[in-house]
């Protein structure tokens, strides 16, 4: 006869204090100034530039953090956010390794905050690349010309109302539209050949609005390895010095805003109607007017169409 423990007593942790981790931080949604929401109504995730700004800074600081992948899923949005984003992720990167992640898109501004330097992982059929820059407004005075509305401004200097959505640019406008829209992208151009060890032609010869699938974005060299998550996680695993089986933690964590907390009250949180669910006549009329919601006649914008608002 044999006796045994069935019970045996718990064997104290080697350590004590936050394990040996890798960051996974995601850059979901259209790039604005601000902090990151969503839109329930319009079904629309917006990645603000201080919300990713405090979450890399926090990673940086961490220093349970061994390693980062910067996971990006975006069309791009507004090019000060994206440059706010590039500056934080660049800075990071000097202190830990850093690997990027492309999702099925991660153009424009999305490109614009991938480009400070780590190594980038697309996969095959993601869509990247579109350097550029456009900026503009809606022009609404055809319409009310058919209303028989008349518009009536008062301004303190001739092009004090030039954003106004009331009149067309006029030819000195459109100049110096051209412009700021040149200088904007003259500083995309500089972020990306810094990160990428390009001259500013090279950068400009794949730039100009292109865009790249993830397999032709490597041969043109704007991402490095063509591969997913998994290949981007265990690439930063193994340059941190750390197991593949070591823990992970995902940020920023999710924070709903004012509307999210209202309709979660009222238990309608995980069934607001998008844009998906209006009546077709409706549908096309939300979609042009999704941008104005979100960003100011007046900024300019990194933004993949194809992919950018509903």
């Amino acid at each position: 006869m044999r006796v045994e423990d069935d019970d045996p007593d718990p064997k104290a942790p080697e350590s004590f204090g936050r394990q040996p981790r890798i960051a996974v931080v995601y850059l979901d949604g259209d790039i604005v100034d601000g902090r990151s929401q969503k839109i329930p109504l319009l079904g629309t995730r917006l990645a603000g530039s201080y919300t990713l700004r405090d979450t890399l800074e926090q990673v940086k600081n961490d220093d349970s953090v061994k390693g980062v992948v910067f996971r990006i899923e975006s069309p791009g949005g507004s090019s000060l956010a994206s440059d706010v984003i590039w500056r934080e992720a660049e800075l990071l990167s000097k202190v830990k390794p850093v690997v990027v992640s492309m999702g099925s898109v991660a153009a424009s501004g999305g490109y614009y905050s991938a480009a400070f330097g780590a190594p980038i992982y697309a996969n095959a059929s993601t869509v990247t690349g579109s350097i550029g820059i456009f900026y503009g407004k809606a022009d609404v005075s055809p319409l009310l010309g058919k209303l028989g509305i008349k518009v009536v401004t008062k301004k303190t200097a001739p092009h004090a109302d030039a954003e106004s959505l009331y009149r067309p640019f006029t030819d000195e406008e459109r100049v110096e539209l051209g412009k700021k829209i040149a200088q904007f992208y003259a500083v995309f151009l500089d972020r990306v050949a810094r990160g990428r060890g390009w001259t500013i032609e090279k950068v400009d010869s794949v730039g100009r609005g292109k865009v790249w699938t993830g397999t032709k974005a490597k041969e043109v060299g704007l991402v490095d390895f063509v591969g997913g998550f998994d290949e981007a996680l265990a690439a930063v695993r193994l340059k941190a010095g750390l197991p593949p089986d070591s823990a992970i933690s995902e940020l920023p964590s999710e924070k709903g805003g004012l509307l999210d907390l209202v309709l979660d009250m009222f238990g309608v949180a995980e069934n607001v109607p998008s844009v998906a669910a209006l009546p077709k006549a409706l549908a096309p009329y939300a979609d042009a007017l999704a941008p104005f919601m979100v960003y100011g006649p007046d900024q300019p914008l990194a933004l993949y169409e194809g992919f950018g608002l509903p």
